[in-house]
């Protein structure tokens, strides 16, 4: 089987822990033959180094579907096309939005965007969690244009050439989504599923890429039957990839829509959500019940 997880809400709360029941049910379904594959919006820059040094995991599929990557050769690296990102970057700045390119090396950010993040973080998790949320940012974040502020378009352009931008992150910004995706053909905007309650806060893609794309990409190259796929999530950016996957399971605290078109609904991510469905689906051990081979799509 192979296993499609989102991160936030859905392997950990925001501060990046996995709780202990989580992490015994990958270990133990590792251990009884299945795949276990991060989906993410978050690019590579910003998926936890502990996540990616724990060998539970044999792929990622980040920045939304931008990237893909398994048993550490990439499959895809497809950021959003140059000229779409640098009227994007333009569009927030001249509308005096703040914003962060998402890219894989390090998060590229406008002016002091990040400020907005970690107090938005701190705001939630506590004073005690800034120097922690401070030292991350400070690993992954670098400034766009190196400091140049006053950039136009071909400027924004020939950075996100350079950088290759997988989502642009934005803050404070007045515009609708609907208004955004009519200046910049192509993109699809959605509310940010890291950081919510926020002002004006939202992210900027390629229209056509998601998640579903890494879900297609490593069954087919793996060879893995539809049927024997599937994916975990709780927020809007990943309809798509509970929809690719033979069996898509919301968790308890996703999104009312992806409840609704999920064919199983499991518990809240921190109250065992992932162990419980893993349970339901055989894919670990429950004491007294046997490991399932197969699975289908519930009717």
């Amino acid at each position: 089987m192979l296993i499609f997880l989102d991160i936030d809400g859905t392997l950990t709360d925001m501060r990046g822990v996995i709780p202990d029941s989580t992490a015994e049910a990958l270990a133990e379904a590792k251990a009884n033959g299945h795949r276990l594959i991060i989906g993410s919006g978050r690019s590579m820059c910003e998926i936890y180094p502990h996540m990616r040094e724990s060998g539970l995991f044999a792929g990622y599929v980040a920045g939304a579907g931008a990237y893909v990557e398994l048993d550490g050769r990439v499959l895809r690296d497809r950021p959003m096309p140059a000229d779409m990102a640098g009227r994007a970057m333009c569009w927030l700045k001249e509308g005096g939005a703040d914003f962060i390119c998402e890219c894989n090396d390090y998060m590229y950010e406008y002016r002091s965007s990040i400020d907005n993040l970690i107090e938005g973080a701190v705001k939630r998790l506590g004073e005690g969690e800034r120097a922690r949320i401070e030292a991350n940012y400070a690993r992954i974040v670098r400034p766009v244009c190196e400091g140049n502020w006053d950039f136009s378009r071909e400027d924004a352009a020939q950075f996100a050439r350079t950088h290759g931008v997988n989502k642009i992150l934005y803050y404070h910004n007045r515009s609708s989504a609907e208004e955004m995706e009519h200046q910049i053909p192509g993109c699809l905007v959605l509310p940010s599923s890291f950081l919510k309650g926020m002002n004006g806060i939202g992210e900027i893609s390629e229209k056509g890429v998601s998640k579903a794309d890494g879900v297609r990409l490593i069954s087919d190259t793996l060879g893995v039957p539809v049927s024997q796929t599937m994916a975990f999530g709780d927020g809007a950016n990943d309809r798509e990839m509970l929809m690719a996957a033979g069996t898509g399971v919301a968790m308890g605290n996703a999104v009312p829509e992806l409840k609704e078109l999920a064919d199983y609904v499991t518990d809240d991510y921190d109250k065992d959500g992932i162990r419980n469905a893993f349970r339901h689906f055989g894919l670990c051990e429950e004491p007294g019940k046997p490991i399932i081979e197969k699975i289908h799509r519930n009717s």
